[in-house]
Order: C-alpha cells, then sequence, then structure tokens
C-alpha cells in the first residue's frame, strides 16, 4: 500500500462576516506553477538524499493544476516517477499566504488518475471531481461515490473562503522553506498494524498498539486464538465506547488500555499530553515505541484517535500515524500544529 505524506491543516469554521475571496478576486497571491515545480524537485532530491532511496533518480512529471469548488486554483500536483516507474505523486501549494508541500505519496500514482472533468483538492486527502463549476454534482474520489453540493460539511480548509486562516494557523515552517533545518530527522517504525476501523476508532487504533506489542515481546497480551475484531470489541468494553456513535472519551482510553493490559499480567505506563508539542511525539517514536494519538478539529479527521508510528522533521515537522481508515494509505504523514490534541504513551512491563 503506498504511503502518503499529509500535511496536517486546520478545520475552519469561519462567521459569515469573514469573507476572503483570495484567488476569484485577485491574484496576488496565486504562485506559478513553474515556480512550484522548482520546490517540488528540490523536495524530491532532499527526501530521496536523506530518507527514502525509492525516490533516487526520480523526476517530476507533468503538472496537474487543482481547484476549490469555485474554480479558484488550489494546488499543483506533480507525479513522481522513476524511468516509467510510477513513485507517487507530491501537491504543493499554490498560495503564497500557505506556500510549501500539503501532501505527498511515496509509492503509486495520483488521486486523479483516470479521472474526468474539473480537478478539486480543497485539504489533505479530500480529493473531488466535477463535470463543470456551476455543476451542483459533486464525485469524491476517496470515497468513490457522488454527493450534492449542498451536503458539503466544509468547502475544506484551502478554499477561498477559510485559507487565510488555515494559514495563520499553520506557521510551523521555519522561514516557509525545507531548507531552513540544518539537521533532518527521520524515523518509521516497523511492524506496527494498521486495522481497519471496527466500532470505534480509539479502540480500533489502540488495538494496532496492543498487538505490536504482543509481537514484541508481550506475547500474552492476545491470545492466538482471539480475532483482531474481537481484540477490538474488548478494548471498546473497557474504554466504554459508545458502539452506536464508535466515540470514546480520552480519560476512557488511557484507562480502558491499562486495565485491559492489567488483565493480561501486564504492568503498564499509561501517560496523557495535553496539547503536546512535537518534541514530546518525538520522545517515544525515537525510542522505537509506538503512541497513540488525537486530533480535535483536524480537517480531514475532526475529532479522532490515530496510532503515532513515525516522525519526519525536515523543515516541516510531520507525524506519521496509522489512521484505521481503509480509504486511506497505511503510513500517513500529517503536519503537526495544534490541532493535535493529545499524545498518549503506552508502555507495557
Amino acid at each position: 500500500m503506498r504511503r502518503s505524506l499529509v500535511s496536517l491543516l486546520s478545520v475552519i469554521i469561519l462567521t459569515s462576516s469573514f469573507n476572503l475571496n483570495i484567488f476569484a478576486k485577485t491574484n496576488d497571491n496565486l504562485i506559478e506553477m513553474k515556480e512550484v515545480e522548482v520546490e517540488a524537485y528540490e523536495y524530491i532530491q532532499k527526501v530521496s538524499d536523506e530518507f527514502w532511496e525509492d525516490w533516487k533518480g526520480a523526476n517530476l512529471g507533468k503538472g496537474l493544476t487543482l481547484y476549490d469548488f469555485e474554480g479558484n486554483i488550489t494546488a499543483y500536483l506533480f507525479p513522481v516517477q522513476v524511468d516509467d516507474n510510477k513513485k507517487g505523486y507530491v501537491i504543493f501549494s499554490a498560495n503564497k499566504m500557505l506556500p510549501g508541500l500539503i501532501e505527498s505519496a511515496r509509492e503509486g500514482g495520483h488521486p486523479y488518475e483516470n479521472v474526468n472533468g474539473k480537478l478539486i483538492y480543497v485539504g489533505p486527502l479530500m480529493y473531488f471531481s466535477k463535470k463543470n463549476f456551476s455543476d451542483s454534482k459533486i464525485f469524491d474520489i476517496r470515497m468513490s461515490k457522488n454527493i450534492d453540493k449542498v451536503k458539503l460539511k466544509s468547502k475544506g480548509p484551502l478554499s477561498s473562503e477559510n485559507i487565510a486562516k488555515f494559514a495563520e494557523t499553520n506557521n510551523d515552517i521555519s522561514n516557509n522553506s525545507i531548507y531552513a533545518t540544518s539537521s533532518s530527522q527521520y524515523k518509521l517504525i516497523s511492524g506496527v498494524p494498521d486495522f481497519q476501523w471496527y466500532i470505534g476508532c480509539s479502540p480500533t487504533s489502540g488495538a494496532n498498539i496492543i498487538k505490536w506489542w504482543d509481537n514484541n515481546g508481550k506475547s500474552n497480551l492476545v491470545s492466538t486464538s482471539t480475532s483482531i475484531n474481537a481484540l477490538i470489541r474488548t478494548l471498546a468494553e473497557y474504554m466504554g465506547t459508545n458502539w452506536s456513535t464508535g466515540g470514546t472519551a480520552v480519560s476512557d482510553m488511557a484507562y480502558g488500555i491499562r486495565q485491559y493490559i492489567s488483565s493480561k499480567g501486564y504492568t503498564s505506563s499509561v501517560t496523557m499530553h495535553r496539547d503536546p508539542s512535537f518534541s514530546t511525539y518525538k520522545s517515544e517514536i525515537s525510542n522505537g515505541r509506538p503512541n497513540w494519538v488525537t486530533t480535535l478539529n483536524h480537517p480531514t479527521y475532526d475529532t479522532h484517535a490515530v496510532t503515532g508510528v513515525g516522525y519526519e522533521d525536515i523543515g516541516y515537522m510531520n507525524a506519521i500515524v496509522h489512521d484505521t481508515w481503509g480509504s486511506t494509505s497505511r503510513d500517513v504523514w500529517l503536519r503537526w500544529n495544534s490541532y493535535f490534541h493529545y499524545v498518549i504513551n503506552v508502555r507495557v512491563y
């Protein structure tokens, strides 16, 4: 399964009085594709030199222009290829208020392959298409279904109405450049499961952690006869997950996983960090242990629980997570900012 880099963007809920229409009214903030293409090429070279050998000798394919629902340019997509082999893609912002990388995949093709019509991109993992910009019918590429425009929950953080607030809350890039840092860091823990959502995101992402510990020296945590869904159901019971909504209180997540571990004859340390720093998140990963992460008002995930499995610090501070969604890649890169609500460190002894 391809691995994708996804920048963490903030969900934007704006009042009706805030009505900037940046692209539609002026081109002052628009970055030309040829300028972005240079930065995109420099990015894949830096990544291939430091972390990702599969991009050695990679080149960019023909760029695609992406739009919001009203026809304003939001971003540019460039396929990444080595010889004739597809090696993912990069999506860079077309707005000077929020320059730089938004999303990338490191294997396979790109989400707009074989898609007809206008190509819509309004945020991380938010891929759509329309026959024309006046059409009320929208095709959700990731979910592979048609939806009506009036049923959209949000126009997305990259829409012209939301981009100013979006840019304001994403100021974590030093000097707006991936080259501002001299000490790039990367860590990805291998072997962490990415179980598909069942009952709730908290017991599912928690099961990723429990099963990893079971495979790494704590083999009595999960019986060989226990199915993954049975493990998730048991964790949901310990956590008090609402089986109707899939919701779990963060405090109940910590309490429940601690009780489950104890029931299997092990002791544990479960530490909660609210509004954590990136260094707090990185600490457990650097020591080779996955952690638990919750998001709040994230543009793609909203309120969600995921499993932290790695990080990339290359000017952009990215957490690498397993998000429990079957429609996304196994490894998802998220730009770090204040919309990470909790980091929960789980250690088993």
